[in-house]
């Protein structure tokens, strides 16, 4: 562990949980024998009036602990999901009594005496905290500290209520602290808190811009390690659903939960899709999130279903009949929120959350540490590219015998199209391949815009966005046909059922002519592809180690 570096989680437990946590086993097999003990915390956080080492990242305390003092300086942290990783220095102090230039020499990486510039320190607001602590021997080379705060954050009048559980690194390997905790929350249900004691004493005082706690999508540059991209959008997204928790069980609107979790865990698994090659764990990882996420998407199906429904009820009038297939749907609804809500409640999303996180740290990663975000881009585009390309003169040996034929090939296409219902041969074959080729379109799609690829124009990437786009509606509508299908064979009431066989009908013919132009829209796209020449700069492509 890197030294002057704190690296700890903070997680919500309710009373119950709580004791359940401390007669654990894998708490009480793993504490150190004699490292238990109770402390009184009395801390009090200062700065200028102009708060200028706010501005510069830094948080400057004076803890009390018994008859001692202990003065200490935390640098900008990096936080995702309760865990936070930033700087901490400590030095002695005498009482009250900020001191500045105790911590020259103490390898504080800045002049705080220079920063401060004479200005002067004043309290901000204390924190006084009951605390229980114990080590734990997690694993042969990592120790984690568990610390239980009971107490308040105190500014002037007001003051806020602080019970949580603080899991510190004190020595090992981070990978092992996050499969720590993902254990707990396989066994107990828990919430993670982004917010330090700090920020938290800071929103008392009102001086704590909310755009600053708002969150933000994580953009890497493309100098970083691919590795480390992955790792930091899947930290991001994981952080916001987390965060999202946390107000999502303390209202009451189960039924937007698709839209406000969804979005996240389908750029995780993106993400995760994406270096299946490069990561050995990521597949198992995949599996989990989506039966984890089945029932959000189930819940997004069903209200685009809804909302289908009543756009084609409301035209088609005297026919639909009286509309029992909405009550039908709405309880639907109504019973998957439910069951979205309990696994919030029971700490679901926390769980496998923590479990990609450690497998993240964990894992091990094939030429991911060493490909630069925009090689790794550039490489992916170019093997999507080669991989349509190739499906592409596959296809095109097909068809070349009946294109030779001249007007005979053309009456036979012709005549399969009166049988097949006005599909030929040739759309056929295109079907099938857009079918095959949709996900490498909405990743090429994803990364034409970040990475100059030479095997598309300009007005290719547009035509590419189209078809991307076009495919996406497809199958969002293959969704709603599934369903309605489903319906048919479940519901015994002859109106409902007619409602559902309605829509069916309608379904099937809008996907028939979504169809035929996307078969429009890959004509036109396929002439933009033109492989790139191999760049004598470009890094080889990475192959998995064998086991």
């Amino acid at each position: 562990m890197e030294k002057n570096v704190e690296t700890e989680l903070k997680l919500l437990f309710g009373k119950r949980e709580l004791k359940a946590l401390l007669e654990l086993p894998l708490v009480t097999k793993k504490t150190i024998k004699g490292s238990h003990q109770s402390l009184k915390l009395v801390n009090a956080y200062y700065d200028t009036r102009d708060l200028i080492l706010r501005q510069a990242g830094i948080a400057y305390r004076i803890r009390q602990t018994g008859k001692a003092f202990e003065q200490t300086v935390k640098m900008s942290k990096r936080a995702a999901g309760g865990l936070t990783s930033r700087g901490e220095y400590t030095v002695s102090a005498k009482g009250w009594h900020p001191a500045p230039d105790k911590f020259n020499g103490s390898g504080l990486p800045l002049d705080l005496e220079g920063l401060l510039g004479g200005a002067m320190l004043e309290k901000l607001f204390s924190v006084r905290v009951r605390r229980e602590v114990r080590l734990l021997q997690v694993t042969k080379e990592t120790v984690v500290e568990m610390a239980i705060d009971e107490g308040h954050v105190l500014a002037g009048k007001k003051k806020d209520t602080i019970n949580e559980v603080e899991l510190e690194l004190k020595e090992g390997r981070l990978g092992d602290l996050l499969e720590f905790t993902a254990q707990i929350a396989q066994r107990i249900p828990f919430f993670t808190e982004s917010r330090s004691k700090y920020v938290r004493g800071l929103n008392l005082l009102g001086k704590m811009d909310p755009a600053a706690q708002a969150w933000t999508s994580f953009e890497p540059e493309g100098k970083s390690s691919y590795a480390g991209a992955v790792k930091g959008q899947i930290y991001q997204y994981g952080t916001r659903i987390l965060e999202e928790q946390n107000a999502f069980r303390e209202s009451h609107i189960e039924e937007e939960a698709d839209r406000i979790f969804l979005p996240s865990f389908r750029t995780i698994l993106r993400n995760l899709f994406w270096v299946r090659t490069l990561f050995d764990r990521a597949h198992g990882l995949v599996m989990n999130l989506r039966t984890v996420t089945e029932p959000l998407e189930k819940l997004h199906t069903l209200k685009e279903f809804r909302a289908t429904w009543r756009k084609l009820y409301k035209s088609a009038g005297p026919l639909a009949g009286s509309d029992k297939l909405t009550d039908l749907v709405e309880k639907d609804i109504a019973r998957t929120a439910d069951k979205i809500r309990g696994q919030v409640r029971d700490g679901v999303y926390t769980a496998v959350l923590f479990s990609v996180y450690a497998a993240l740290e964990q894992g091990s990663w094939n030429a991911g540490d060493y490909l630069q975000l925009d090689q790794m881009l550039q490489l992916s585009a170019e093997r999507t590219l080669e991989e349509i390309h190739h499906r592409l003169v596959e296809q095109s040996r097909k068809e070349a015998p009946a294109a030779a034929a001249g007007k005979k090939g053309k009456e036979r296409r012709s005549k399969a199209r009166r049988q097949d219902g006005g599909a030929c041969e040739e759309e056929k074959l295109l079907a099938r391949f857009l079918e095959q080729a949709a996900p490498l379109m909405g990743h090429l799609g994803d990364i034409a815009g970040r990475v100059k690829i030479e095997a598309l124009t300009k007005d290719g990437r547009k035509k590419l966005a189209r078809l991307a786009e076009s495919l996406e509606g497809s199958m969002a509508r293959a969704r709603l046909l599934q369903y309605a299908a489903a319906q048919l064979g479940q519901v015994r009431d002859a109106v409902t059922a007619c409602e559902a066989g309605l829509l069916c009908g309608w379904l099937l013919a809008a996907s028939q002519a979504e169809r035929r132009k996307q078969v429009k829209y890959f004509r036109k796209w396929a002439a933009e592809v033109r492989l790139p020449e191999k760049a004598d700069n470009m890094p080889p492509r990475p192959v998995p180690e064998k086991a």
